[in-house]
């Protein structure tokens, strides 16, 4: 099995991180159709610190990998995703959080070796995965510069934009049954939500949800 490992990012990407957060994730968008930030379950794990940024890498130092050292295929790069994906989970599930804010902890992962050519593979594994995660009690989202995931309530906004391709984790919250995008995430939420299972609109973008908090 291909190991992975979750680094602290260099400073350069954590300040990419940063400034999209502060920028975009944390702020209105006039297309999103909805008042708020285009995240506030994000806003609020960072007012009280809960937010766990890390790298995905296959080299111990966390450097950047150079373009040669990129995944040159597609088999390549979903092999590569599936491991990160699955190590993220982990990684969420058994890291020591603080002892408050519970809800709202959240894991950001940068796929700091995913070449563009592969952007799309993201996507893919993401649907792939998504309800063995919601199975754990964890919702998962993806994020990249072409990601075509689009807003709950303007399906013409492709809300998942981010400079870099990363993942999100963050625990299942009750109005996420409108996350569910089949009958098998939807059979995945209720084992935590058996009182809710409407599904609404669907959608692949946690960020998008209108009422997070």
């Amino acid at each position: 099995m291909q190991r992975i490992l979750l680094t602290r990012p260099a400073t350069a990407q954590r300040t990419m991180i940063d400034t999209w957060l502060d920028s975009y994730i944390m702020r209105a968008h006039p297309l999103l159709g909805r008042p708020g930030a285009v995240c506030p379950y994000v806003t609020a794990a960072r007012r009280h610190g809960v937010v766990r940024v890390r790298a995905a890498t296959d080299t111990p130092t966390g450097d950047l990998v150079p373009r040669d050292r990129q995944h040159t295929s597609s088999a390549q790069a979903r092999t590569w995703l599936h491991a990160v994906l699955r190590t993220a989970v982990d990684d969420f599930e058994h890291h020591q959080w603080p002892p408050h804010a519970r809800q709202l902890h959240c894991l950001i992962v940068l796929l700091q070796g995913l070449a563009p050519d592969h952007w799309g593979e993201l996507d893919r594994v993401h649907g792939e995965v998504k309800a063995d995660v919601m199975r754990r009690g964890l919702m998962i989202s993806r994020f990249h510069p072409r990601c075509p995931a689009t807003a709950v309530h303007n399906t013409s906004f492709a809300v998942n934009r981010s400079p870099a391709p990363l993942i999100v984790i963050r625990r299942m919250a009750r109005d996420d049954h409108l996350f569910a995008d089949d009958d098998q995430q939807l059979g995945a939420y209720q084992r935590h939500f058996p009182d809710t299972g409407r599904r609404g609109t669907p959608s692949n973008c946690a960020a998008a949800h209108p009422q997070t908090l």
